[in-house]
Order: C-alpha cells, then structure tokens, then sequence
C-alpha cells in the first residue's frame, strides 16, 4: 500500500500560477510560489492521513499470519514483501530444499503406513532414512492413526489468527492427540546441545503446535545428517567413490553411533513463555501490517544465511527482476495456502478420527 502522488497535477497547478502571473504582467515572486506549496504539502498530509485511517481500519481486521511468513519478515523485509505482497516464487527450488521435502515425503509415508520410496534421494539421505528404521524399528501400531501434512489454525489473541501444518497428527493408545514434527538438521542433536536449548525454549513452531493443540503429546524427531564425505578421485585413489559404498559407509556411520544422530523428545511450555510468543506474533504481525509505505528494505546480512544466495539475491542487487523467467507470480501466499488447505482438511480428519475411535 502506497501513497499515490499525482506529481503531474501538482506541477500543473504551479504553472498555471506562473502562467497567470506573466499574463497580469506581475512577476511570481516567492510568496507565491510558497503559498502552492504550502497547499500541496497539506494535500499530501490529508492524503496520508487517509491512508494510516485505512492501515488502523486494517488492523482491526483479522490478521492471519504464519511462522513461515514471521520468520522471512524478520530475517528480510525485502523478501518478504517478494514472497507474501508481491506473491512471487522461484520456479526451481534450491537443492537443499528439494531434498528436505524428499526426506520429509518418505518419512510421513513410513509414519502413516504408506509404502516408503528412496528413488531421488541422495545416497547419504537413503542411508539416513534406512539407519532411522533400523534404530527406531518397525513402525509401530500408530501408524494407521496417523495423518501427513495436517494444517491447522488458533487465534492467539482477539483480531490475530496464526495457521501452520503439522508434519502428523494422530491418535496414541490411550486415544490422546499426538503431534509428530520431523527435523533433519547437521547440528549437534545430543543431549544438552544447542539444537535442543533452543527447540526447548525458543523455536516458534513448538510454542505454536502447544497453542494450537493444548492436550497434544509434541513429539520432536530430530534426525542429523551424516558427516561423512564422499570420496573423490585423486592422487592415492584412481576412481571416485561409487554411490552405493558411499551410502554404506553412512549407514555405518549411523547405526555405529544412533545417539549421536538420532534423537527425540517430548515438547512442553509454560503458560509465561506462551504468552510471551503470542506477545511476539502480535508484534510482529502489527509491524508487517503496518509497513503501508511500501518501503521493504533488504537485509544484506541475510542474504547467504542458508549457505546459498538468496533466491531474490539477483532481483535485490540489480542483475534480475521479478519478472524473469525464473520466477512465477501465483494467485496466493504460503500463509493463505496453508489457510485455504485448513478449511479443505476438516472434514477428512473428522471423518479419520470417526475412523479411529470405532
């Protein structure tokens, strides 16, 4: 949202002054050309005063907002304004992020008793998913009770509505909720590591599920990517590392130390610390809301934070723009896909849990 300066009618209006001045045969003189300016000046007030009426008018509104949309907003206001205002993507996702969905694609099917496929996975992510059923075994009498990719929606607080998507959602043997939420990670998942102190304390996505769903058992999976590298050809070794002895020495790897690769734990919070994350969504979503202007700076600090440029870097720093052929523009945001897929999903799980419970 914009201030729309019409600079046309407003030169217009101090040249027909000027205009009017020679035909009296009266020079303009500063006064007058002051006394315009001072008009266009309360001109443009009165119209900026309208539009901070509509931005309040807004805020009273319903915000809807999602930990995705939080998370950009503060790591780039210039991304965020490509990503949710402007609604543009890259038509080719990052590898990294292609290979994560994979690994996320194989183990919801394997928690929900679908058939489990390593076809496109690297072979470190296929060692890691064969390590992860040898460590934790079969899976387990959940398994049809258990639905993928489960959206959900909660108000925090009056006017502010957070919507998000679970990894699964089921029902445990004592029939209570439980939420399963899959991490792959390269950090440290021991206990007492960093990774933890923050999934524990910190992370946005478990203060949301423990809102969302209060009598839910939050159980976080923590998987870490294997360390090992994949050989390569060089002066003692003639031929590069074959993609099955690769993945071999990664499953070796991992099931020769599953607690330093594996790990889960069970995710709790205070009533404070919930408050103070509804307090932040607020305030967050409030500053979002009311960036009317139109101005969304970049944050050059952020834009290699996943190791990799970001996929606005070229638009950012003048080589590309958004209308390029590796971008799209589409109909609706992640916050508003992950809303509209809200509203589709309720009736299925009403009618999985009515499912379940006979």
């Amino acid at each position: 949202m914009g201030v729309e300066r019409e600079g046309a009618e407003g030169e217009g209006s101090v040249a027909e002054g000027l205009g009017q001045g020679g035909g009296s045969g009266v020079e303009p003189g500063p006064t007058f050309i002051m006394k315009d300016s001072e008009t266009e000046r309360k001109k443009l007030i009165d119209e900026a005063a309208n539009i901070r009426a509509e931005v309040i008018a807004l805020r009273r509104a319903p915000m809807i907002v999602s930990n995705s949309e939080i998370a950009c907003f503060r790591r780039c206001p210039r991304e965020h304004n490509y990503r949710y205002v402007e609604r543009v993507e890259p038509i080719v996702h990052a590898d990294a992020l292609v290979r994560g969905r994979r690994i996320h694609e194989a183990l919801a099917n394997l928690w929900t008793g679908r058939d489990v496929s390593l076809d496109g996975l690297s072979p470190a992510d296929r060692a890691m998913m064969r390590a992860y059923r040898a460590v934790h075994g079969p899976v387990w009498s959940l398994r049809d009770r258990m639905v993928a990719n489960v959206p959900f929606r909660v108000e925090l607080v009056a006017g502010v509505t957070l919507v998000g998507e679970l990894d699964e959602l089921g029902i445990d043997a004592e029939r209570k909720e439980i939420i399963v939420e899959h991490k792959t990670t390269s950090s440290d998942v021991s206990p007492g590591s960093a990774y933890w102190r923050d999934v524990v304390t910190t992370n946005s996505q478990a203060s949301a599920y423990c809102l969302a769903f209060p009598r839910a058992t939050i159980l976080w999976d923590a998987l870490r990517k294997p360390t090992l590298r994949q050989l390569q050809a060089n002066k003692s070794r003639r031929e590069p590392e074959s993609d099955e002895a690769y993945e071999q020495r990664c499953y070796e790897q991992l099931t020769s130390e599953p607690e330093n690769f594996f790990a889960r734990a069970k995710i709790v919070r205070l009533e404070s610390e919930l408050e103070a994350y509804k307090q932040d969504v607020r305030d967050v979503g409030n500053v979002i809301w009311t960036s009317w202007d139109g101005k969304a700076y970049r944050n050059p600090d952020a834009c290699h934070t996943f190791g990799r440029p970001c996929d606005f870097f070229d638009v950012c720093w003048g080589s590309s723009t958004l209308d390029s052929p590796q971008f799209r523009r589409v109909e609706k945001n992640h916050t508003e896909q992950v809303a509209d897929r809200y509203l589709n999903s309720i009736e299925i799980r009403a009618h999985k849990w009515k499912e379940v419970a006979k």
